[in-house]
Formats: structure tokens, sequence, C-alpha cells
């Protein structure tokens, strides 16, 4: 175990701080850290240093390991997702959050794939397009939308036990251990490889459909305009009696459309996986028709369609159609085949993931111009909402399913380090006044209310944030393993709970804990931080729970 498990640093003293940040003030035990600790790298994955020594002379050697690299930090509240707020700009805005669990590019490109496969399948039943266009249409559009959806799939899976994770190891020996050791990875970093895949098996089953069948058989061309659906239908209900060049153009068919069966094959497996983790996991949607209702019942949809189109390709189901048996022939004969039933998955998925979605941001829109100018639109109000006990579990539920935990966390142990705070500096205070002599006692008084009156402030109320009054006071040296701590889970880029902030703000700190640390060092970053949670977690919760909200907390 790592030195800094072993001393009374801050991953100690912070332990399961979510669910016993209480208990943890009514400690008698001194708060102040051991005078040695390791600290941990900030450019790797907590990599131990040598021991550092608090001594006489520590502010004049303070500094926090190595310096991050800023060319890499790709981590600025400024981006083309998350664009910060001015403080002073303090309506509700409407809400990202909704946005990054449904991923804009998969949804987008999914959506637009499965329009135009549609519209592909339509076609080829009503209009005599050339052979090319509508083998590729349906390939390639119908393919590119399933990969999306399940990318999504995953990747709502992947995020949401990330976060649950997060919720529950994140200040556990566990967690650190297992993060030094290099186990933790990048959440996200599945879906580059689905891309890059994707990418790959998109072009190369392309070019090689292209190269043996197109150019070679010449069978299926841009050229001639066919009905490619007819003829599939009929070649697909042959009987011994067919003359061998019908034959030989059956065998044609089979050729070019095994790879299509084959993906086919391979979305139905994914589609049960998905199936048994949204079974074994407890993901929830933190509102009517979320992310979890699109994916589950595309799944499900995606999936029974599937098998059943694959059933009218059985050797069983083309003798009942042969031999006109209903049901099963007048199922083959009004879903042409069963691509009526590719179209309705197409639109279904177009309906879920793009139009029902689209909706939603309307009718929030709506509702947030409507309620603008009530007080419980206000950031003074979310405030009071993340100091309420009450509603620190739905606040936490819907930051897991925003898979946005990291700032609830960050909160939390920023309410948890403040009240460290104040309780070390009393507690120092104590020590001081118990090794003064009786000649000193009238000046150490004196002083000891200077100190008070600069640092506590009402440590009997329940207010989390009501502890610290003068925010650039110095930071003793016996706090700084915690403030150090703090930095390294949250500010550093490479930190397991690492929240977005502006990269203004990250240097800020970083250079402050360097040369100057003082108490209030964290609270431009705990300013942006609630702001983000104002913007993309309290409309969830005003959405679940406006009517409960405008009564209480008044």
């Amino acid at each position: 175990m790592p030195p800094l498990l072993k001393n009374n640093s801050y991953y100690n003293t912070l332990h399961t701080t979510l669910h016993n940040s209480h208990n943890l003030l009514n400690k008698t035990t001194t708060f102040i850290p051991h005078t040695t600790t390791t600290l941990l790298s900030s450019n790797s994955y907590y990599t131990p240093q040598p021991d550092l020594f608090f001594d006489d002379s520590f502010y004049d050697n303070l500094l926090p390991t190595l310096i991050p690299d800023i060319s890499n930090m790709n981590t600025s509240i400024y981006d083309t997702n998350n664009t910060y707020i001015s403080s002073t700009n303090r309506k509700l805005r409407l809400s990202t959050v909704e946005e990054k669990q449904r991923n804009f590019i998969l949804t987008f490109i999914g959506g637009i794939s499965a329009f135009f496969s549609a519209q592909a399948n339509l076609a080829s039943q009503n209009y005599n397009v050339s052979c090319t266009a509508t083998y590729y249409s349906r390939v390639v559009f119908m393919f590119i939308a399933q990969v999306c959806f399940v990318s999504r799939a995953f990747r709502l899976i992947l995020l949401y036990s990330v976060n649950k994770y997060k919720i529950k190891e994140l200040n556990q020996k566990e967690f650190i251990q297992k993060t030094k050791n290099g186990k933790i990875r990048e959440s996200n970093i599945y879906y580059k490889s689905i891309c890059r895949s994707s990418d790959k098996i998109l072009s190369v089953l392309m070019g090689f459909l292209y190269k043996y069948h197109v150019d070679k058989i010449d069978m299926c061309n841009w050229r001639g305009e066919y009905n490619l659906n007819d003829k599939i239908l009929l070649h697909s209900q042959f009987t011994n009696n067919v003359p061998e060049e019908l034959k030989e153009i059956n065998k044609t068919f089979t050729k070019l459309f095994k790879y299509p069966k084959y993906m086919s094959y391979f979305f139905i497996i994914m589609y049960f996986i998905i199936l048994i983790f949204f079974f074994l996991t407890n993901i929830k949607d933190d509102q009517k028709f979320g992310i979890k209702f699109d994916c589950f019942s595309n799944a499900i949809i995606s999936l029974i369609t599937q098998l059943f189109h694959q059933y009218l390709h059985t050797n069983h189901a083309k003798y009942l159609i042969n031999n006109k048996i209903d049901p099963i022939y007048t199922i083959n004969k009004l879903t042409k085949n069963g691509i009526i039933y590719l179209v309705f998955v197409d639109f279904y998925i177009h309906l879920t993931s793009v139009i029902i979605p689209l909706i939603k941001c309307i009718y929030e829109k709506r509702m947030n111009e409507t309620y603008v100018d009530k007080h419980i639109n206000s950031i003074q109000y979310f405030y009071k909402i993340l100091e309420s006990p009450s509603f620190k579990e739905e606040l936490k539920s819907i930051a897991v399913q925003g898979f946005v935990a990291e700032y609830i966390l960050f909160w939390e142990n920023f309410c948890t380090l403040r009240k460290i705070t104040a309780r070390s500096i009393i507690k120092h205070e104590e020590i001081q006044n118990n090794n003064n002599n009786n000649n000193n006692n009238n000046n150490n008084n004196n002083n000891s209310s200077i100190m008070y009156n600069y640092y506590y402030n009402g440590y009997n109320s329940n207010s989390d944030n009501n502890y610290i009054i003068n925010d650039d006071y110095p930071v003793l040296p016996e706090l700084i393993p915690y403030y150090k701590g703090f930095y390294h889970v949250f500010i550093d880029p490479n930190g397991p709970g690492k929240v977005k902030i502006s990269e203004y703000c990250r240097q800020k700190i970083y250079e402050n804990l360097c040369l100057r640390p003082y108490i209030g060092i964290f609270n431009d970053a705990k300013d942006e931080v609630v702001e983000y949670m104002y913007l993309n977690i309290f409309p969830c919760l005003l959405q679940n729970n406006r009517k409960h909200l405008e009564n209480i907390l008044k």
C-alpha cells in the first residue's frame, strides 16, 4: 500500500464522504494529518512521489509535484458541448444532460442513416431502380444506423456503470490502488475504438463487395433498372425444375447477399447482449421517454423484426410461402418478404432518437421561458437545494444518469474539506492555548479570538458553507495534504473525478497551490461546478419536482 494510504491523509480522512460526512464531523479525533505524506503525480496515474516533510520552511519549499502538460489539457469548459455561462447571466438555460446521454454525433448520424435506409427500402418497393443503388443504399445506411444504435446503447451502459463506480469507490482504497496500478482506464475509450472499427469495416466491406460482386459478376450494376426485391423473392422460391441459367443467377444473389446476412446475425447477437445488460443493471431514465427507453425499446423491436426477417428466408418459411399456407404466406406478401419490417425499424429509430428528443427540447425550452422569472429558477435557490439533505440522493441519481457524478462528488467533498479546515483550526487553536503559559494568557486569548474570527463562523449551524469567513487567509501547513488530495482528485486533468472547469481557473489553482495556498483556493472552481450543475442537473430536478420545490425551501 502506498504511504499515502498508510498516513492520515486526504483519502483516509474523506473516506466514504458521500455517506458519512456528517458522522465525520462528530468525531473527537483531530483532523490534522501526519507531518509526512506521499504526493501523487499530476501527469501520470498516481505515481507516488518522495515523502515531503512539513517544517518551519514549508511555505518556502511548497511545490505540488510535476507540472501538468497544459497542451494536453483538453478539459476547458469553453467547448462546443458545454459553453461556459457568465455568472452575470443567471437565467435557466436548456440542459445539456440530454445531449450528453444520447451523444449528438451518434444520434445525428444514426437518425440520418435510418431515414435514408427507410427511404431506400420504400423506393425499391415502388420504383424500378438500379440494382447497385438499392443494394448499397440498404446495406450501407442500415449498417451505419445499427452501428450508431449499438454504440449508443453500450455507451449508456458503460458510462452509467462508471458513474455508479465513482459514487461508491472514489474515496476508497481499492479505487486508488487500482488506479495506481493502471487498471482504471478512460471510461469512454471504447467509443474511439468502435468508431475506428466501424470505419474500417465499412470501407473494407464496400471495397470487397464492389470488386468481387459488381465488376466480375456484372449482375448488380448501376446501368439497368431492376426491381431487386422481386428478383430476390423469385430466386428464393426455386424448385427442382428451375433451368440451369436461373440456378446460376440464384447462386450469384446468394453470394451477393451473404455478407449482409452475416451482419444481420452479428446485430442479433448484439441486441441480445444489450437486453441482458439492461435486465441485469439498474439503469433508470431521469424522465419519460429517456435514453433507456430509446435503447431498450429499439433493441427489443430490432431483435424481433430481425429474427422474423431471418425466419422468412428459411426453408420452412419458403415451403409455406410456395404452397400459399397462411399466415406466413399472407404476412410475407403484406411485408414484401419482410422488407416492411426493416422500414418500420428504421422509422422507429428515427422517432425515438431524433423526433422525441426534439419535441422534449422544445417543450423544456418553453417551460423555462414560462418560469424564467420565478425565484425557483435562480441559482441562489439552487444553492439551497444543494445544502438540503432531502434532495441529495435525487441530485446524485440525476448526476449518475447524466454521467456527471464527479460534479456532485466535487460539491460534497468541497463542503467536507471546508468543515475539516474549520475543525482542524479550532483544534489547532486549542493545542496552542494549552501550550501557552499563564503569563501570556491575555495576549493568547486575543490572538485566538482573531484567528477564530478569521476562520470560523457558526460551527454548530447546519450549513455546509458558512464556516470560513476570510478565504484569503493562508492554509495551515498541517492542512496542505488535504488540499493537495482534493486537487489531485478533482482538479488534476488526470484525476479520477476530474471536473470540467476553465483552463484559466485550473492554472490559477495550480499556481496558488505552488506559491501561496489559501483557504479559498478552490472557490472559483466551486462556482463553475455549481453553475454547471445549475444549467445541466437542476433542470432535470425541476421537471420532476417543480410543484414540490415551489412549496419548500422558501
